[in-house]
């Protein structure tokens, strides 16, 4: 499961970066609201994990 997430998050990153090189701004755009979204998703899972943990 970890590893399918690694590989999801290098494929953004390389998207990302294959946006911005190609200048294709639509693909930045998703990329990194897709990102954002991933990130904030995991943040918040950890913050109510320790919350519920303790």
């Amino acid at each position: 499961m970890i590893f399918v997430a690694l590989v999801v998050i290098l494929l953004l990153a390389a998207g990302l970066v294959t946006g911005i090189r190609h200048r294709q701004w639509w693909l930045v755009i998703l990329t990194s609201v897709v990102l954002v979204v991933i990130v904030g998703y995991a943040i918040a899972g950890f913050v109510v994990f320790n919350v519920l943990d303790k």
